[in-house]
């Protein structure tokens, strides 16, 4: 299943590429080439230039301070990591629309600006799971010769040089591989070329294949072997104080956090300017965008279970372990438009599979429900590609606490592998699958540059047209779309909080019961 779902639309552009070599021939255009490729570059790292430090700033702040309310900051992080990219980029676009022309309405700057706001809670988010992992012993013994800020500095910022490197890796790969932004901010990147080279080629999925794979192996070998030298990033639940933050520090942190999360909500209700044009502006959108959390729902529900499923066996083979974090990585490393052109390889060979075995006269369920009838199903997979190395990451380091001795003894007291799964993998995970299923749905509800290439006309998602709606021009329309999406997503995100309380455990918790 895994193979099928998971690992064949990953495979299905490098198959297409080693089928049709000339495809490198893309390569020939290097002027061209070049140009895009330091468009590129000069976003991945002007982003990172900026949420990085940050991001280790506030991280520190919040691990090693003594701030003032904790929670609410916390709180507006995590909400921030669920804003989807193409609501952000739009209500950016208006703020920075009253700011005058160039460099602010479109080009490299405002990009970067955006994507940095964007990275900015996935940074802190990394390094605050690497701080907790920082031995208590060695920052103890520190602070007996010298301050908090020197004890960072000397020992907490060495230890948590993974964290770093997946945090940056985390930065260069979401940014070089989104179309979204560049696409409103009128920035070609090597991720737009890829699109470009799909649309205008016959083999335009080998040529995009070809275009991407040095980059996409070169992230793939550094990610998995940050993943193994750095195994059970989740596990640790440490947190300690090492200096004082002034109250004044932390207010000016608290407000400029609010702003960077409240803005792209004001704008848009600046935009709308009244509610009787939200409600005509929204009018046949309510069904469109809780269809599309219904389905971003399953399919965050079909990737938690194949992270399960590949957690658990993973547990009794290094090999099958290596395979699957091997597979993690590339789902989460590839472009989103390379897998949509994988996807959409992977449909037309099913279909030419089908035709070639039952007669043209009798039914083509595969046909029917990939291709012909409007339905969520081929969006639906690319969701769950999507999901699965963020399921996996969530639920491996539970999984793995689980000690070997409750399933050795289950399999000498003669339980089936479904009664294992039942009785030994699943209870430590009950607790936070309803949390996690909706955290995953959020995340991919947003989700456009592989969708659109793979969904049937007649079933529409709302971020696609949001989206569509981008191109032309902030209107009180989009805005209202934009006003209605983040109404949705505080709510599934103040549900996830309250279902969550209960398993709120305190910091010096046992690392092995919870994330």
């Amino acid at each position: 299943m895994l193979l099928l779902l998971v690992a064949a639309p990953l495979l299905m552009p490098v198959i297409e590429l080693l089928l049709h070599p000339l495809a490198w021939s893309v390569w020939i255009e290097a002027d061209r080439i070049a140009t895009l490729f330091t468009h590129t570059i000069t976003l991945s790292f002007g982003t990172l230039l900026i949420s990085l430090p940050l991001g280790i700033v506030t991280a520190v702040i919040l691990e090693r301070g003594n701030l003032s309310a904790h929670k609410l900051f916390a709180l507006l992080l995590v909400f921030g990591l669920f804003i989807p990219l193409p609501l952000m980029a739009s209500a950016w676009q208006i703020a920075f629309g009253t700011l005058g022309p160039r460099p602010w309405d479109t080009g490299l700057f405002p990009a970067i600006l955006i994507h940095s706001i964007a990275a900015f809670p996935w940074v802190v988010l990394i390094l605050i799971l690497g701080l907790r992992r920082v031995e208590p012993e060695l920052e103890e013994d520190a602070l007996q010769v010298m301050r908090g800020i020197a004890v960072v500095w000397s020992i907490t910022l060495r230890r948590i040089r993974p964290a770093l490197v997946m945090a940056t890796l985390w930065v260069l790969v979401q940014t070089s591989t989104e179309i979204v932004v560049t696409d409103l901010m009128l920035v070609r990147t090597m991720a737009e070329e890829v699109y470009t080279q799909f649309v205008t080629s016959s083999i335009g999925g080998a040529r995009a294949m070809a275009l991407t794979l040095p980059t996409f192996v070169i992230a793939g070998v550094i990610a998995f072997s940050v993943t193994n030298y750095h195994p059970g990033l989740l596990t640790q639940r440490t947190s300690r104080q090492l200096f004082e933050i002034p109250r004044w520090a932390s207010f000016l942190g608290l407000l400029i956090l609010f702003a960077i999360v409240a803005i792209p909500s004001i704008n848009w209700l600046i935009k709308i300017r009244s509610v009787s044009t939200f409600l005509i502006s929204v009018r046949g959108q309510f069904y469109l965008i809780f269809d599309s959390l219904l389905w971003a729902i399953v399919a965050a529900v079909i990737a938690l279970s194949l992270a399960i499923l590949a957690a658990w066996q993973s547990l009794e083979s290094v090999r099958f372990r290596r395979c699957v974090v091997v597979l993690a990585v590339c789902a989460w490393v590839m472009p989103g438009p390379v897998l949509g052109i994988g996807m959409k390889s992977l449909i037309d060979l099913f279909m030419d599979v089908e035709s070639f075995i039952f007669p043209a006269s009798w039914i083509h369920p595969l046909t029917f429900v990939l291709y012909e009838e409007a339905n969520p199903s081929p969006v639906v997979w690319v969701h769950v590609v999507r999901l699965f190395p963020f399921a996996l990451a969530l639920v491996a380091p539970v999984v793995a606490s689980i000690p070997i001795e409750l399933r050795e003894s289950a399999k000498l007291d003669g339980a089936s592998p479904l009664q294992i799964l039942r009785h030994v993998i699943l209870p430590p995970l009950r607790w936070f699958l309803l949390p996690v299923t909706l955290v995953l749905s959020l995340l991919v509800l947003g989700e456009v540059s592989a969708s659109k290439l793979v969904q049937i006309p007649g079933h529409a998602t709302f971020a696609q047209e949001f989206f569509n709606q981008m191109h032309y021009g902030v209107s009180s329309t989009l805005a209202s779309l934009g006003v209605l999406q983040i109404i949705v997503t505080l709510g599934v995100f103040a549900f996830i909080v309250y279902v969550s309380r209960g398993f709120v455990r305190s910091p010096n918790s046992d690392p092995g019961n919870g994330l």
